[in-house]
């Protein structure tokens, strides 16, 4: 069991199903002798509604989400060339592309049984809107993994794992061997020297 395959599958699953399932996974990692890997499991954080739905869309509408993201790039860099007329038509297809985001968010979400309110829909175009202006929110967008949804505030301070689970495998740090020591009249002479 790899934490990339079990963050795929809390994430990929059904809101009110993550708890149970976590649980269930962190008891078989712990059962299959990974403690390390069940303490990860069992910290793993539930998502808020809105970086659920964006967690489905990314799953299931991976070129949409690609072609919002690709936006974004593009986007970036017109504002880097100080290409105005650029800007201008990409802010327009901005304004199309998140809101038919957003609204594949809500269908996505009525087909798995979710219904998703106005502030949800407002925490999902915010968020769509930091990954467009971000490569680190977009990278996060992309994992299908978010646990929360981002601001676009203070995006420059902007830490991954504030947002979104970790697919990292776990380390086992393993205790480096006691240093052995040197008994005896030979161990306090000086290297190179004969007596």
């Amino acid at each position: 069991m790899e934490l990339g395959a079990v963050t795929d599958e809390l994430y990929a699953g059904q809101l009110e199903d993550f708890t149970p399932q976590r649980t269930a996974l962190a008891k078989a990692a712990r059962a299959d002798g990974d403690k390390a890997l069940a303490a990860v499991v069992g910290k793993l954080r539930k998502p808020s509604r809105s970086a659920w739905a964006i967690n489905m869309l990314t799953r299931s509408s991976t070129a949409e989400v690609e072609r919002l993201l690709e936006l974004g790039a593009a986007f970036r860099q017109a504002q880097d060339d100080l290409d105005g007329a650029e800007l201008r038509e990409l802010t327009r297809q901005r304004q199309t592309l998140i809101a038919a985001v957003v609204e594949q968010v809500r269908t996505t979400a009525g087909e798995l049984g979710q219904s998703i309110s106005d502030a949800i829909a407002t925490e999902v175009e915010q968020t769509f809107r930091a990954a467009m202006a971000d490569p680190d929110a977009a990278a996060a967008v992309r994992g299908g993994a978010l646990t929360t949804a981002i601001s676009g505030s203070g995006l420059g301070s902007l830490k991954i794992s504030d947002v979104a689970a970790s697919t990292t495998p776990v380390l086992e740090l393993v205790p480096a061997p006691a240093p052995t020591r040197r008994r005896g009249r030979k161990a306090a002479e000086p290297k190179g020297e004969d007596p």
